[in-house]
């Protein structure tokens, strides 16, 4: 009898640290409207802290419309239509892991709402007010993806042309989504993208100084006991070898969070026309605002391309 409950003590405490890594890392995000105004601290952040919460406020007084759509599988997606008086092109813009589109996308929302593009950015699921519990690095969100581009079909007809964007996580959403896009999808933006599910959750691992072989396995069995889905099933280099329509990649070379390295990995292995601008200096998600001219230029120029 001790033996069977020392076996049975050791399943609950497996099963509890496996909920508890679940819970950290895939669980849905608690992000607040208020924390769009939050900056990080260091000094890749600080001396644009001024900037950011400036820009952060003029893209909140944008007029705007909320939509929703329903993913692969029944939750309700929601987001927002930007019309900025280009009927026929639209840029879709997806946030990254624990955080919102203004937060993340508000120099990509200015410079559509000054150039001229129409924008609908979404809320993530298991972000904002879309729905669902788990978030899974771009595995399920792809198919998201998919759904906000038959949306954007439905609702402005198949002449439309898109591009489809997005920061970090966001941008391994777009970039996992491009084996098998629409064709009103002409283009892909990714600032900042992981290469895949696996390389982001292990060189976080590594950050964090605990031993891969052993926390990786454990993190991949909360994410299919509690999550069901296996972050090892596909990757942004699985579907960019598949890729059709041009990519553009940025990445900050002095990104802490995402390695510079994995966008360029991308740009190595996609089918498609590829670019890679990668800035110096510059955080993770932070080269509009330390390229914002060149930044800008080379969207501007990438979005008039796609959008003939």
């Amino acid at each position: 009898m001790p033996f069977v409950v020392l076996i049975l003590a050791f399943v609950i405490m497996f099963f509890l640290l496996e909920f508890c890594l679940y819970y950290y890392t895939f669980g849905r995000s608690k992000h607040r409207e208020s924390d769009d105004f939050d900056v990080p601290s260091g000094a890749q952040y600080s001396q644009f802290k001024c900037a950011i919460r400036q820009n952060v406020a003029r893209v909140l007084s944008f007029e705007s419309e909320p939509v929703e759509t329903v993913s692969h599988d029944g939750l309700k997606l929601a987001g927002r239509y930007y019309n900025n008086g280009s009927p026929g092109r639209l840029v879709i813009f997806f946030h990254g892991y624990r955080s919102s589109a203004v937060r993340d996308g508000n120099g990509i929302m200015s410079l559509c709402h000054d150039n001229g593009y129409d924008l609908l950015v979404v809320d993530q699921r298991a972000h904002g007010k879309s729905e669902g519990r788990t978030i899974t690095f771009g595995i399920k969100e792809r198919e998201d993806c998919r759904r906000w581009v038959e949306f954007a079909v439905d609702k402005f007809g198949e002449d439309i042309k898109i591009v489809i964007a997005g920061l970090s996580m966001g941008a391994a959403t777009v970039l996992m989504a491009s084996d098998s896009l629409q064709p009103q999808v002409k283009g892909i933006m990714a600032d900042c993208g992981f290469s895949a599910p696996r390389d982001i959750l292990q060189s976080t691992v590594r950050k964090m100084h605990l031993p891969v072989r052993l926390v990786y396995p454990l993190l991949k069995t909360s994410a299919v006991i509690f999550g069901r889905f296996d972050p090892d099933s596909f990757s942004a280099k699985t579907a960019l070898k598949n890729a059709t329509v041009p990519v553009l990649l940025i990445h900050g070379e002095a990104d802490r969070v995402v390695p510079c390295k994995m966008s360029r990995e991308c740009g190595e292995i996609c089918a498609s026309e590829s670019t890679v601008l990668s800035v110096p200096e510059a955080g993770h998600g932070m080269s509009y605002y330390y390229k914002r001219d060149e930044y800008t230029t080379l969207t501007c120029s990438f979005l008039e391309q796609n959008f003939k």
